[in-house]
Parts: C-alpha cells; sequence; structure tokens
C-alpha cells in the first residue's frame, strides 16, 4: 500500500519520491548549503538569470561547473548543456546525479575532464556562461 498525503496537492511530491528518489546536493552545493544557505539561494538566482538570457540557445558550455546542481536550470532553457570541470572528484558526482534524472529527456546535461582538445573536436556552443 502506498501512503498518501492528507492534502492532495502534496501527493506529487511524495510520488516523485517513491519513483525516483529523493534529489542529492552536489557536493560543493551541499558545503554551501551548511556554511550559508543564503548563499545557495543567490547562487540559484544567478543560473536563472543566465537561463533567462540563454533561453532558446542551442549548444551552451559551462565552463567549472564544479558539481553542476545547478546546470539544471540552464538546460530548462536551452537545447544542450555541456558542463565541463577540471576536478574528476566534481565531474563523477555532477555524472552520478545526472543519471536517469535529466528532464526532459530532449534536453541533456554532460559533464567531463576539461580538456581543450576535446572541446574543439565538439560541436562549438553559441553562448558561454
Amino acid at each position: 500500500m502506498t501512503a498518501k498525503t492528507r492534502e492532495p496537492q502534496y501527493q506529487a511530491a511524495l510520488d516523485i519520491a517513491n519513483d525516483d528518489g529523493l534529489t542529492r546536493l552536489g557536493l560543493m552545493t551541499n558545503q554551501v548549503w551548511h556554511d550559508d544557505p543564503r548563499r545557495l539561494a543567490i547562487l540559484l538566482a544567478r543560473y536563472k538569470f543566465v537561463a533567462k538570457m540563454l533561453s532558446g540557445a542551442k549548444n551552451v558550455l559551462e565552463v567549472g561547473c564544479a558539481d553542476a546542481f545547478g546546470t539544471r536550470i540552464v538546460q530548462q532553457e536551452v537545447e544542450w548543456v555541456t558542463a565541463v570541470d577540471f576536478d574528476p572528484v566534481f565531474v563523477a558526482d555532477a555524472e552520478w546525479r545526472r543519471r536517469g534524472r535529466c528532464r526532459p529527456p530532449s534536453t541533456t546535461c554532460f559533464a567531463d575532464h576539461f580538456q581543450p582538445d576535446s572541446l574543439i573536436a565538439s560541436t562549438a556552443p553559441t553562448r558561454l556562461t
């Protein structure tokens, strides 16, 4: 038997948790949350601002994404986001959280080790963040 919330408008939150699990903060985002939660609000507001500026772009490159937690905000407004960072620990964390969780499926986020040769070989983004 599945648990039900007392108020039906909140059932969707429980359904997502049951179907997809709870979303985990990224490594950097977790530290920000512990050190200064207001800073997390500012960080997400910046991503929202950038997302509106890039709305409708086909390819966006985010260099120095760290855990790429805010990248999903930009992802909602563009077709494709490539998020790169030179630290493999952050890249692995971003990839772990990304797997199967990027919505809608037509937009994808990707994190990789920053290697200039791989950027030259890939499709150049229309705008940089």
